[in-house]
């Protein structure tokens, strides 16, 4: 994963320390980013004071998703006894 902030803005720490987990999927591509709203306007954030991107548009495709073995492990023989 590629982590960056963009654009870090000055924080009032005197009225509130928000974070939020935002994600995109659409099926084909997903989108994800942990931002820091600063200020609010009709009630949508529109300034961060940080916007960490963790996964960008477009790095989804390259990222390597292995499908388990078919193999679902050794069993065990399981004794139980009351006490």
């Amino acid at each position: 994963m590629i982590f960056s902030v963009e654009n870090p803005r000055e924080i009032r720490r005197d009225i509130f320390d928000l974070w939020q987990l935002c994600v995109f999927d659409d099926g084909k591509d997903v989108r994800a980013e942990l931002s820091r709203p600063i200020e609010f306007r009709g009630g949508f954030y529109v300034g961060n004071s940080e916007r960490i991107w963790i996964i960008r548009a477009g790095e989804w495709e390259r990222i390597a998703v292995e499908m388990p073995a078919e193999d679902d492990g050794q069993d065990f023989d399981i004794t139980v006894r009351r006490k």
